[in-house]
C-alpha cells in the first residue's frame, strides 16, 4: 500500500482560537448570525475533538440536534457532553 501512496501528510487539529474562528465561519455560512454554542460548550467541544475538524463537525452537529430536541436556543456544556456520549466520542 505504501508503494502506491505518493504523498503522505499528517494534519494537526485546530488550535482553540482556530476552532472559534471555524465555528463562527461555519455558522455565518449557514446564515446564523448569533453564536449557538456557549463558551463552556465550545471548550468541551475542543477537548472532546482535540480540534480534529471531522470530529468537531460530527460533535457540533450532534449537539445542535440534541439542543433542538430539548428546545434549547443554545448548546451548553451539558448538552454537548450528552451529545458526545451519544456520538460515541
Amino acid at each position: 500500500m505504501r508503494q502506491r501512496i505518493a504523498v503522505q501528510y499528517h494534519l494537526e487539529g485546530l488550535t482553540r482560537q482556530e476552532l472559534d474562528t471555524y465555528i463562527t465561519y461555519q455558522l455565518k455560512a449557514a446564515g446564523v448570525p448569533q453564536p449557538l454554542l456557549d463558551e463552556t460548550a465550545t471548550q468541551a467541544l475542543y477537548q472532546a475533538s482535540k480540534g480534529i475538524v471531522r470530529k468537531v463537525n460530527k460533535l457540533a452537529r450532534a449537539g445542535l440536534q440534541l439542543a433542538a430536541e430539548r428546545k434549547s436556543a443554545q448548546v451548553n456544556e451539558a448538552i454537548l457532553l450528552d451529545a458526545a456520549a451519544e456520538a460515541l466520542l
